[in-house]
């Protein structure tokens, strides 16, 4: 995300209902559900993104779920309809008092960044439910768990996120808790190691089944909904896509193009898992397995992808395919992360 820059602007010209959920259910703390769905956009018009459809200030909005990012903003229509293609270095944002719907008839104001400029074509920008906390960089947008927990509306900054394993795969939210009944089994925990970034501590990395197939990798790790591909520092690379093609059924061949890494999809049934070893609250090493199905996407012909990728970075990041077929609780107060397979 690029940097936030100061906008002096008049918000929207909406007058917000002031129905607090605060002052119409004192001391009610409950949990808030929003359903996900998965849809092509014209800023990913390859993999679909996690959208939440809502409703603010009585317009009809949908955000890319975020588990990555802190910050809630939309896009503020006035600017979006005026302008062409600019080419300035950051994003600008401005704070707006607006209303969200909750669901079941509750609402409750919310701020809002409304994005009031962008480095390019205004159609490739995106409204965010941002999950993660806030940090200083975002400062003073919050997350929506944020806002809801001061009002106690929730009881506090924790949310858990979940999703079938299908295609466009489909899930929920469950902002101030967790629900046992989306879940297949007990939670297994992740330490979170640093507050800032939401990181935990991978240990490793297992490509299919057989142990000589592990690679040792110590990496701070960020599970973010917003990115389509699992990444790992390109020091891995040659060995990662060697594995890969080595490890499943049978070997099959893996080429590079343009950065996507392409396989005959007849080779699907092939690819391995990955199993990432991760730290856990106790010190104690937890497995994170990505399924062969969560990481092979239908491309063109017989060509797939696999939603795996590598650069610079030296943080290693669960994208989408970690969270097919998941459920996860985040729990920044108790500095952790739970994780089962989720039951839908």
């Amino acid at each position: 995300m690029a940097p936030t820059c100061a906008a002096d602007r008049t918000a929207l010209g909406i007058q917000s209902r002031d129905r607090d959920m605060e002052n119409v259910y004192p001391g009610l703390h409950k949990v808030v559900k929003i359903e996900v769905s998965s849809e092509l956009t014209k800023i990913h018009n390859i993999y679909p993104l996690p959208l939440a459809k809502l409703k603010a200030d009585g317009q009809e909005v949908s955000c890319m779920v975020d588990s990555g990012a802190s910050a809630l903003f939309l896009v503020w229509r006035k600017w979006f309809e005026a302008v062409g293609q600019n080419y300035d270095t950051c994003v600008s944002l401005f704070p707006h008092a607006g209303n969200f719907d909750l669901g079941s008839g509750l609402s409750t104001q919310v701020n809002i960044g409304l994005v009031a400029d962008f480095s390019h074509s205004p159609e490739r920008i995106w409204a965010s439910l941002g999950l993660s906390a806030s940090t200083e960089e975002w400062k003073p947008y919050l997350s929506i768990a944020q806002q809801l927990a001061a009002k106690k509306i929730i009881k506090d900054e924790s949310f858990s996120i979940y999703f079938n394993g299908e295609r466009f795969a489909s899930g929920g939210i469950i902002l101030g808790g967790e629900d046992p009944s989306k879940q297949e089994g007990p939670l297994k925990f992740f330490k979170i190691v640093n507050d800032d970034e939401q990181f935990v501590q991978l240990h490793g990395l297992q490509v299919g089944d057989d142990p000589k197939y592990l690679m040792k990798m110590k990496y701070p790790a960020v599970f973010d909904t917003g990115s389509s591909h699992i990444y790992i520092n390109k020091k891995w690379k040659a060995q990662v896509l060697e594995f890969l093609q080595e490890a499943g059924k049978k070997k099959f061949k893996i080429r590079e193009e343009r950065s996507k890494f392409i396989i005959s999809c007849s080779d699907a049934e092939n690819v391995p898992s990955l199993t990432f070893t991760v730290e856990g609250l106790q010190g104690e090493k937890v497995a994170l397995e990505v399924s062969p199905e969560a990481l092979v996407w239908k491309y063109e012909g017989d060509d797939c992808l696999l939603r795996i990728d590598f650069d610079d970075d030296d943080a290693s990041l669960f994208g989408m395919p970690a969270f097919l077929g998941n459920y996860y609780y985040f729990s920044p107060t108790a500095k952790s992360i739970g994780h089962t397979k989720a039951k839908l």
